[in-house]
């Protein structure tokens, strides 16, 4: 599963964003969030197409803003909204315990 990181070393993953489509980008979600505030780090999370299937490459990412106002502002707008032909969900991530 593809993944690239790309913020300072220490990454607070404070937004989960789902349901995106396979061919966006880290720029992408730079830009949609940056209408919210400053976005200090993206982490996408790609799975590949299955040809068997035929199901469409899927998306999801870790967004991190330098706010917690910013970062409900942006889940506030950005959650169920549609982009790009997709219904997006946003929420604040919650890591598991286990």
């Amino acid at each position: 599963m593809p993944s690239q990181l790309e913020s300072s070393e220490t990454f607070s993953m404070s937004i989960f964003v789902d349901n995106l489509p396979g061919d966006v980008t880290q720029d992408d979600l730079k830009t949609i969030f940056a209408e919210h505030g400053t976005v200090t780090g993206v982490l996408k999370i790609s799975t590949p197409a299955d040809i068997e299937t035929e199901e469409e490459p899927r998306a999801s990412a870790y967004v991190n803003m330098s706010t917690d106002v910013e970062e409900r502002d942006a889940i506030s707008v950005i959650d169920q909204s549609v982009w790009m032909g997709k219904t997006l969900k946003a929420r604040k991530f919650k890591p598991r315990r286990g």
